[in-house]
């Protein structure tokens, strides 16, 4: 977990040097050691506060992103992620860029070269091998023109930084391997958010459901109502028939 240094440099760490270096170890009393030990504990469990929070904020959820982001937000997001040191964040946003725009090419290649040199950065060879190998098949094949050429020409100034930390061959092996299970792996994060997708479309239906079934049974009511009371008028000015064997009246 990162944790910003502001954090450390604000919390317990600075507080327990300004209470020790007040006084020296040496001529503090037990009642003053005691006294320490307890302005210094409440500050402790304030910053463990502090980090289970920070912990928590680094949880990412696929729900929590509002469907109305586009990958432009996406990418604002992953990047400013990244500048707070957050890798966490970063990553989950540009994957969310390729399970929700799989069809967006741009997008698409844009997160995938983002993903792949955040593992440069971390020195991560194999695993920043395997994803630029597999950018760059998506430039070599057909319909490629459609791509922006400028991640074409970042793909190959990382990957000359990552060849000389690897034997080629084994990578190569190794990338092949990659491609072909990553495949299958958006596939089973396509359809799993398919049926994500389709689930919270349930659940929206039944609560508006149950929103309108009160005011759908207070319709039905007031109609069942009204139909009886038109009932009963028609009934009572309907002309009586006569009784049987009585004679007409000329």
């Amino acid at each position: 977990m990162h944790v910003p240094r502001s954090i450390l440099r604000a919390g317990y760490f600075s507080q327990v040097k300004r209470t020790c270096d007040d006084v020296p170890m040496a001529f503090c009393s037990q009642a003053q050691l005691k006294g320490r030990s307890t302005m210094i504990k409440p500050r402790a469990y304030a910053l463990l506060g502090v980090f289970f929070l920070y912990a928590c904020a680094s949880t990412p959820r696929e729900e929590d992103v509002p469907e109305k982001f586009t990958p432009a937000d996406l990418m604002l997001r992953a990047q400013e992620s990244y500048d707070a040191g957050n890798i966490t964040w970063a990553r989950f946003y540009y994957q969310t860029v390729l399970d929700r725009f799989p069809n967006n090419e741009s997008a698409v290649i844009s997160a995938e070269f983002e993903l792949a040199h955040i593992l440069v950065k971390q020195k991560s060879w194999q695993d920043a091998y395997n994803r630029l190998m597999y950018i760059l098949k998506k430039y070599e094949a057909a319909g490629s023109a459609r791509l922006p050429p400028a991640y074409y020409k970042l793909t190959l100034i990382d990957l000359s930084r990552v060849k000389p930390h690897l034997n080629l061959e084994t990578a190569n092996t190794k990338a092949t391997e990659y491609q072909k299970n990553y495949q299958e792996e958006l596939k089973q994060r396509q359809e799993l958010r398919q049926k994500l997708l389709q689930e919270r479309t349930q659940k929206m239906l039944e609560a508006l459901h149950q929103e309108e079934t009160p005011e759908q049974d207070a319709r039905d009511t007031a109609k069942k109502k009204t139909d009886q009371e038109e009932h009963t008028t028609r009934k009572a000015n309907a002309p009586k028939t006569k009784a049987s064997g009585e004679a007409p009246t000329p």
